[in-house]
């Protein structure tokens, strides 16, 4: 069994309104990319087995949108902006995945294998 690594964050969208949230460590750098103010309140980690990259990726991409150019238009999807595009991005997205899991040991205090 894995464990993943979470950070709790206060997003500030303006000055009267502070969102806490608490999202895997992998998504802060797209949170960072998106507002203007991103504050780290603490980590914690939660019995959950990491995503597949391709499929996180594409609920990055879904969650976030797209960035703004000057002239308005779109522009890159944030996760595209903050882990690269098509199989870079993916696979700097797996490295970030795998940098905030933590594999479980299957062996107990004294050393013995446990079931």
């Amino acid at each position: 069994m894995s464990k993943t690594k979470f950070v709790n964050v206060i997003v500030v969208r303006d000055a009267a309104l502070q969102i806490p949230q608490n999202v895997p460590a992998w998504e802060l750098p797209i949170l960072e990319a998106v507002h203007t103010t991103v504050t780290v309140t603490g980590e914690s980690l939660f019995d959950r087995e990491p995503p597949a990259a391709e499929d996180e990726f594409v609920r990055l991409r879904t969650k976030y949108g797209r960035s703004e150019n000057e002239d308005g238009s779109k522009g890159l999807p944030f996760v595209e902006a903050v882990y690269g595009q098509h199989g870079i991005g993916i696979g700097r997205l797996r490295d970030a995945i795998k940098a905030a899991t933590v594999e479980e040991s299957t062996e107990d205090l004294l050393g013995a294998a446990t079931a």
